[in-house]
């Protein structure tokens, strides 16, 4: 319950070329594989050329406030899930 086994993103008001790159294979596909965290941050967007962990996927260039928006989306949804995942029986993680 811990593992990204992938991504979907749309928005059809973004900016061609920016923002809207999020729903565009190689910014999905770096979510697979990666890592929720059952602490906060759950998980990062971070700043394109940054340094990702597990737990993070690199942003979009010149889409900064998409890129946190995604971040921010990400984190918020899961933690409505959190306290589901921290009480599964151990046999389900």
């Amino acid at each position: 319950m811990e593992t990204i086994y992938g991504a979907v993103f749309d928005h059809k008001t973004e900016t061609p070329g920016l923002g809207a790159e999020i729903k565009e294979g190689f910014f999905q596909e770096p979510f697979k594989g990666k890592k929720i965290s059952m602490a906060a941050p759950h998980f990062a967007v971070v700043k394109g050329g940054a340094p990702t962990t597990e737990y993070s996927v690199d942003g979009i260039t010149g889409g900064t406030i998409t890129s946190k928006g995604v971040g921010e989306m990400v984190d918020r949804t899961m933690a409505i899930y959190l306290k589901y995942f921290q009480s599964a029986p151990k046999a389900q993680k």
